[in-house]
């Protein structure tokens, strides 16, 4: 958290973040520690060699599907270094846009992006055409998933393709397939398969939760939040409001001042205050209100901050433990202590609003371990943030 936070300090100053920093930073906070040396180099050379002179300078909250679609032909048609050649094989370009695709991942669960620009393609093999009674083939290389070929002149080799909405509506159906078969087969994993983190008992739970409460950083600011929450505990008044986003936003890292162009504190201060009933949810804990939030400005996904923001109030106004943080800790921990959890399924809950299916799977686990302490789930979180913020593996 505070890496990340010490790099987008000049976006919340005003700046914007490339996407050559953010792969920097990646690489030395992610890839350095997960990846082989060898992975390690192979990466760098990508990225030395292919993204970055592309597409490294271009801001990461402009970065565009069309930019990465063009990038990839690009490097498709012209990117071999080597003498005599032109563009690159396919391998090597699944390779490109692979590793492009996995570092966006990653900024998303960091709280820089809402979707993935690099997601929108995927390399298409030859096409067998038939002209003049021959058939043939010709690659029509990168485009986007949901689109088809209309026209192929072989003569000129021209390529007319158009959007096909009964292919996107496929594709949208068969991953919303994929996720209800994999939720059903979510299982939490026994003490013994768990290697590497910290096992989750009461006992760390209460152990995290103290570390966190005298650290004299994250200690004092959990003070604060306590304090202001207390003296303005409704939603109510516009200026309020807005000191509480800011409050949260910077305690938490949760960088809405990377999003400047697509919503302001005064307008998410707004949307607040708009949704109907908004306090009486909170004391509640209705899971349908964080939804409502994190899609309400319709330009950006505000899961994170508005699972922070919910879950204070409910603690801190209501005494209650009805919420769980979502992050990119939790999001990357969780799947050491369960079975059929990934990367890819906790970000569907992310991207399809789905905040009961994550607040669900924290509840699994705590009831499969038998946690059964006061304020666990915020215990819960606290324990699997500040044990693994800094990739802390046994």
């Amino acid at each position: 958290m505070g890496s990340l936070s010490r790099l987008t300090a000049s976006v919340h100053g005003g700046g914007n973040m490339t996407l050559r920093e953010y792969i920097l930073f990646w690489q030395e906070t992610y890839d350095k520690h997960q990846s082989r040396p060898t992975t390690y180099a192979a990466h760098n050379y990508v990225f030395k060699n292919h993204i970055l002179p592309g597409l490294g300078d271009i801001p990461l909250s402009e970065l565009t599907s069309e930019m990465v679609g063009e990038f990839l032909e690009e490097r498709r048609r012209f990117g071999n270094h080597r003498t005599g050649s032109s563009g690159l094989g396919e391998e090597t370009m699944r390779h490109i846009h692979r590793l492009l695709q996995q570092c966006l991942d990653q900024a998303i669960r960091d709280g820089l992006l809402t979707e993935n620009p690099a997601k929108a393609f995927r390399y298409r093999k030859s096409t067998t055409v038939k002209a003049n009674d021959k058939t043939q083939s010709y690659s029509v290389g990168w485009m986007r998933a949901d689109y088809v070929v209309t026209k192929c002149d072989l003569s000129e080799k021209k390529i007319t393709f158009c959007h096909d909405p009964n292919r996107a509506a496929n594709l949208l159906e068969r991953e919303r397939v994929t996720c209800r078969k994999k939720s059903k087969e979510l299982r939490v994993k026994s003490p013994e398969e768990v290697l590497g983190y910290l096992p989750i008992t009461a006992e760390n739970l209460e152990k995290y939760n103290q570390l966190v409460e005298n650290d004299p950083g994250y200690g004092t600011d959990g003070k604060i939040i306590h304090n202001v929450l207390s003296a303005y505990p409704l939603n109510s008044n516009r200026e309020i409001v807005a000191l509480k986003i800011c409050l949260i936003d910077v305690t938490n890292s949760t960088h809405l001042g990377t999003h400047r162009s697509r919503i302001s504190i005064d307008e998410l201060a707004k949307i607040i205050m708009d949704i109907p009933n908004f306090d009486e949810r909170l004391s509640c804990g209705d899971p349908g209100l964080i939804n409502e939030l994190a899609k309400s400005n319709g330009k950006i996904n505000l899961f994170s901050f508005a699972s922070k923001y919910c879950l204070y109030h409910n603690k801190e106004v209501y005494g209650r433990d009805d919420y769980s943080i979502f992050d990119s800790v939790v999001a990357e921990t969780l799947p050491h202590y369960v079975h059929g959890l990934s990367a890819a399924k906790i970000d569907s809950w992310r991207s399809n609003f789905d905040y009961k299916a994550f607040a669900d799977c924290i509840q699994m686990i705590l009831d499969e371990y038998g946690i059964d302490i006061p304020n666990r789930r915020r215990k819960f979180d606290l324990f699997l943030w500040y044990a693994n913020r800094k990739k802390q593996i046994l």
